[in-house]
């Protein structure tokens, strides 16, 4: 595999001439990476057949040799380079070293060969050349541009959506807090109503029950009264009987009739009941004080 001049769009790349001198790229990193720069390759990495051939260096840039052509030590390609000429002058150099080649071949071949045509056919394909990459540079810069728009505008977006859920969070919130409030106060009215209500049934239920304590109370004070007329009547029959059959004499009579009336007919037996209050009828009270006075009976 032969070595070819690695420079973009350099006229020697594809085509062998027996004058063309093409040198290979230096060891040194530093040096090689300004060769790599000027073949206006983007992402070129040179291998052992990769090379620069002799259009792209100056006259300088040789060494003073008769044997065989040779480059200076850390020499870099400035000449016909894509980066640094026109394409007016690139055409012009294109064109020189055509002509020289073709001069320099052993065939009779005049300058003739090359007419004015082909010159202008060149110019047009490089200037198609400039064309197309400066329209590739344009679509880079608007794709960029475009990308950087596109990017700004989805920031946008994003910004105007975190906006939106903030709000909509807040709005939730207030919602939310509002929705709590009025529960809060439909249980408090709730809870005053139940409260009220437990109140009102726990007042009925206190009347109720003072009427019912009044009206035994009442019922207590009747019986009361019934007993005690009761006791009333059996203690005039007693007597009447007792003074009819003449067993008691007329002081005993008035004693027992006078001294038990409205208020005595209860009397209290102390020794014989623990409660103070127990009634004791006046017929045991008549037998007790007849047994204790056998004279009475005797008497009659």
């Amino acid at each position: 595999m032969t070595k070819h001049c690695e420079v973009l769009n350099c006229p020697n790349r594809n085509k062998r001439k027996d004058k063309i001198h093409v040198f290979s790229f230096p060891q040194v990193e530093s040096i090689a990476a300004k060769w790599i720069e000027a073949t206006g390759r983007k992402k070129f990495i040179p291998n052992k057949y990769s090379a620069i051939c002799d259009i792209h260096f100056k006259s300088e840039d040789f060494s003073d040799t008769t044997r065989r052509v040779r480059l200076k030590p850390d020499v870099v390609p400035t000449k016909n380079l894509i980066n640094n000429c026109t394409s007016t002058e690139r055409v012009k150099t294109i064109i020189s070293e055509i002509r020289k080649q073709i001069s320099s071949n052993e065939e009779e071949i005049e300058i003739k060969f090359i007419p004015k045509l082909e010159e202008d056919e060149i110019q047009n394909s490089i200037c198609k050349l400039d064309r197309d990459e400066t329209n590739t540079i344009k679509t880079l810069k608007r794709n960029d541009v475009l990308t950087f728009q596109e990017m700004k505008m989805k920031i946008q977006k994003l910004e105007k959506k975190n906006e939106e859920l903030i709000n909509k969070l807040q709005s939730l919130q207030i919602n939310l807090e509002e929705k709590i409030q009025v529960q809060a106060n439909g249980f408090e009215k709730k809870l005053q109503c139940q409260t009220a209500r437990l109140k009102r049934i726990i007042e009925e239920q206190r009347k109720k029950f003072k009427k019912k304590l009044v009206s035994k109370d009442k019922q207590l004070k009747i019986l009361r009264i019934a007993v005690r007329r009761k006791n009333n009547h059996i203690k005039n029959l007693l007597l009447n009987i007792v003074k009819i059959k003449k067993m008691l004499t007329e002081t005993s009579y008035n004693t027992l009739k006078y001294d038990f009336e409205e208020s005595s007919f209860l009397v209290k037996n102390e020794t014989q009941n623990k409660s103070p209050h127990r009634p004791v009828l006046i017929v045991d009270y008549i037998l007790d004080h007849l047994k204790c006075n056998p004279k009475i009976s005797k008497a009659n």
